[in-house]
């Protein structure tokens, strides 16, 4: 008899444990969902701020007159930007090569406002543009490359992306001129934000540090490489 009461006994623990658990492991996916599009929404606010958007129709309203055919690429790019970046907001996650597009179209608007300032180096291998990164990231990185490296100086400079797989991880680098002067506004807000999605998507299993020497600054990501 002790036996019986102690066998269901011992189900009805088990069982509850077991309730008790998935309701947990429910409420840690319901916030994690929630972090992750409180986290997108924030990339999406950095990436359309006012001042940038203020620098591309002042792009726009300058090339008018004298250009009107760069005008209209312009207009062009940044509408073409503008429906990019919506899309990736919605998303979590997306291909490197996704991410890609969105960061030449970004880069090829912001070279009509810096002309010969701004240069541009790619050096992406063919086996990681499947790889699987957060939305948005390479581009925060990049805007931030261009927020606190060539646009802070007067020769300007080249941004360089790179990517690559090595033992089974993406590497991903974004590398700026390093400006004197006190920082803009704002400085670190994207990196944060960066590494939060990180966190929250990868754990311990992603990093992004950010080493600045005198003359160059290198923003490194990696992160477990999966196929989007």
């Amino acid at each position: 008899m002790l036996t019986s009461l102690f066998a269901i006994w011992a189900t009805v623990y088990a069982l509850a444990l077991t309730a008790f658990r998935l309701a947990d492991a429910d409420r840690d996916r319901l916030h994690l969902r929630a972090t992750l599009a409180e986290s997108r929404s924030r990339a999406l606010e950095y990436q359309l701020n006012p001042h940038f958007l203020f620098n591309a129709l002042n792009t726009v309203r300058a090339l008018i007159r004298d250009e009107p055919e760069e005008a209209r690429r312009a207009v062009t790019l940044l509408s073409g930007l503008l429906r990019r970046t919506l899309v990736a907001g919605r998303e979590t996650t997306h291909a490197l090569e996704d991410e890609l597009a969105l960061v030449e179209t970004y880069l090829g608007l912001e070279a009509l406002r810096f002309e010969d300032r701004l240069h541009v180096r790619l050096e992406v291998a063919a086996d990681a543009l499947e790889a699987e990164v957060p939305a948005l990231l390479v581009q925060t990185l990049v805007e931030n490359a261009v927020k606190h490296g060539v646009a802070r100086n007067r020769a300007g400079g080249e941004i360089a992306v790179r990517a690559d797989i090595q033992d089974g991880r993406l590497h991903l680098e974004v590398e700026n001129p390093v400006a004197g002067g006190p920082e803009p506004e704002g400085t670190g807000t994207g990196l944060a934000n960066a590494r939060e999605r990180l966190a929250l998507l990868f754990g311990d299993a992603a990093t992004l540090d950010l080493e600045v020497g005198p003359e160059r600054a290198v923003a490194t990501v990696t992160l477990p490489a999966t196929d989007a």
